[in-house]
């Protein structure tokens, strides 16, 4: 644990120096640059393994948003995107067959559309909780029935062997819908201010404002 800390740690320190200033803004829309969504896509993924193994806190909303406003460079905006999500996922878990909202990935695309947008926290919010809610944790379900299928059996190897599997859809699960959300970043905010009434992006803001 101490040496994925030390990793971690300075992953993210040499990381964020260098991507902090190569997203540039075109008119009112920022564009973000492929390094960086590369970076904010592998952050998901590890943070999706950490909340499935040490629980360092790299998997909490709090720290996605932070991390995406420090790579974006807004941290402010990060910041108040990340906990509100926080504070939405207190008391929330997943007992028995119970599933919640993908808050690490809704605030890492909410903080990036309120950054790229240029139209603050609120707007982000609004647009983090019905992407958590998008995408709900479903991803394990193939190998996991699988594997009940095999404990029947009394193979225990396949098993153990199906879990590990599990890992591969966790993690791709969240890094690929940031990918495409991030790399469609600019288009996907331009449809939102264009096509989306005036009113529903008002009641979404003001959502995001209220909530928890």
């Amino acid at each position: 644990m101490p040496i994925f800390c030390v990793f971690t740690k300075y992953y993210f320190k040499s990381a964020i120096i260098y991507l902090k200033a190569i997203s540039e803004r075109e008119g009112n829309i920022m564009k973000i640059s492929v390094i960086a969504i590369i970076f904010l896509s592998l952050y998901v993924g590890l943070g999706q393994l950490d909340a499935l193994s040490l629980k360092t806190g790299l998997y909490s909303p709090v720290f996605g948003g932070a991390v995406t406003g420090l790579v974006l460079g807004d941290l402010k905006t990060g910041l108040i995107v990340g906990a509100t999500l926080q504070l939405a996922t207190l008391g929330v878990a997943t007992y028995g067959g119970a599933t919640v909202p993908d808050f690490l990935s809704g605030s890492v695309m909410g903080t990036a559309y309120a950054i790229i947008s240029g139209r603050g926290a609120a707007y982000g919010i609004g647009l983090a909780i019905p992407i958590g809610l998008l995408l709900t944790r479903l991803a394990n379900t193939y190998f996991q029935n699988h594997a009940t299928k095999e404990a029947e059996k009394v193979n225990y190897t396949a098993v153990e062997r199906d879990n590990l599997y599990g890992i591969i859809s966790w993690v791709l699960s969240r890094a690929i819908p940031v990918f495409i959300g991030l790399t469609f970043g600019a288009t996907v905010v331009k449809a939102i201010n264009n096509w989306i009434p005036a009113w529903l992006m008002n009641g979404l803001k003001i959502a995001g404002i209220i909530l928890p």
